[in-house]
């Protein structure tokens, strides 16, 4: 046989070879995928999970009965399957906190348009913050009293609620109206648990915060 013959013999077998390989390989490669645990690693396509599943959960919000700006018994269970925003405040605060924060959760009444969203502002200066007084301050601040709710009470029963409840610190400093605490607003989801602390002074957190309560309560309870 000539070298020229036993060369293009050669040839065809290699040829032959990788024609093979070239059909063979994708099926190999779909086979091995059968029964595998994807990689997380190697794709770039994410999963839509909820976003109001992201948020942790802190602690059960406290049970409470206390009294509204009509005078009106005010309990916790009115809140049952809502969502609802906490601050604490008080009309006489001489400083620019409880203005700052009010003015943040007029903001939030304007911001979240669905009902199954409320607001709840507790004084923590009870013993002046009468309903009366709490009324007219709401109407002051323009407040939606079917969604917003002023709350006045037992000034311990308020202070337990706040420092062991909701997890806030307050602190009466020295003069009648010298009261320290924290400009944090708390969103409690419709199951009753404490979803996330917010300051007042932080315009992101603030519209994260319209955006989170808005999700819980377009969504199932998470």
């Amino acid at each position: 046989m000539s070298q020229l013959k036993k060369t293009l013999i050669l040839s065809a077998w290699v040829v032959l070879v990788l024609l093979l390989l070239a059909v063979i390989a994708p099926w190999q490669g779909l086979l091995r995928g059968w029964g595998d645990s994807p990689d997380p690693g190697s794709h770039s396509v994410a999963l839509a999970v909820p976003a109001a599943a992201a948020l942790p959960v802190f602690y059960p919000a406290p049970k409470f009965d206390l009294t509204d700006q009509d005078a009106k018994p005010f309990s916790s269970s009115g809140l049952d399957g809502e969502v609802w925003v906490a601050a604490t405040m008080f009309t006489r605060c001489p400083s620019g906190m409880c203005p700052m924060i009010t003015a943040r959760m007029t903001e939030l009444q304007a911001a979240i348009t669905n009902p199954r969203v409320q607001l709840v502002s507790i004084s923590l200066q009870p013993e002046k913050d009468t309903p009366a007084v709490l009324k007219q301050y709401a109407e002051k601040v323009n407040a939606d009293l079917t969604r917003w709710h002023f709350l006045t009470g037992d000034k311990a029963t308020i202070l337990e609620l706040v420092r062991k409840g909701l997890k806030l610190p307050v602190e009466e400093g020295p003069g009648e109206d010298n009261i320290l605490h924290a400009d944090r607003l708390v969103l409690v989801d419709q199951t009753g648990q404490i979803r996330g602390y917010y300051p007042a002074g932080d315009p992101e957190s603030m519209t994260k915060l319209a955006s989170d309560a808005t999700m819980l309560a377009e969504g199932p309870a998470q």
